[in-house]
């Protein structure tokens, strides 16, 4: 709690007249190259925890669920590269 009030009274506290501007965030750009990635790690994490016989019992998930939500990512990760590459192509 602590931290997530520095982070807060901080991101309102004028910086000085010195001090460089501060880039917090990923710019659009940076996030959709993110974006893979994230998917990715999240869904391993996921399945990994959720297909654990010994954590989920007999309630892990069946082969079909894991096989569309691969499908899902991987569909997700070919429209934002479509996404990409038209937007610099057609614009």
């Amino acid at each position: 709690m602590l931290v997530f009030l520095l982070f807060a009274l901080g991101r309102f506290y004028p910086p000085s007249q010195h001090s460089p501007p501060r880039r917090d965030f990923l710019t659009p750009g940076e996030q959709q190259g993110l974006f893979p990635f994230v998917l990715i790690f999240m869904l391993i994490l996921i399945n990994n925890l959720v297909n654990n016989k010994e954590l989920m019992g007999d309630y892990i998930n069946p082969q079909t669920f894991n096989s569309n939500s691969w499908v899902a990512v991987v569909t997700m990760i070919v429209l934002t590269r479509w996404m990409v590459v038209t937007s610099f192509f057609l614009s």
